[in-house]
């Protein structure tokens, strides 16, 4: 599980890395800075582990699969499809590992 919980990490820095690069391609350095500004604010609001305002279930897991999905488009208008499909498939994976039931 733990291992999981790295990639799960990784993955996040690497939406964060994703979100950069769309505003450094798009609109320079100002929107490279804001918009994982933006990314890492709401994921602290509403998807972090000890947030007081995390959403429950599967409100949740679809906010996060939501911010991998415009991560990976935005990675894709940029000229980086097989980043942008690496992404977003890596993140269904890990997100189904770990909110798949245990028994």
């Amino acid at each position: 599980m733990s291992g999981v919980l790295a990639l799960k990490f990784a993955l996040e820095l690497a939406l964060l890395a994703a979100a950069a690069w769309w505003g450094a391609h798009t609109g320079g350095i100002a929107l490279a800075v804001a918009t994982p500004l933006v990314v890492a604010l709401l994921w602290a609001r509403f998807a972090a582990p000890r947030s007081v305002h995390r959403l429950d279930g599967g409100a949740r897991v679809a906010f996060e699969l939501a911010l991998f999905a415009l991560a990976a488009a935005g990675l894709a208008t940029t000229g980086a499809p097989a980043e942008a499909a690496s992404l977003l498939i890596a993140a269904v994976l890990v997100t189904v590992a770990l909110e798949r039931p245990r028994g």
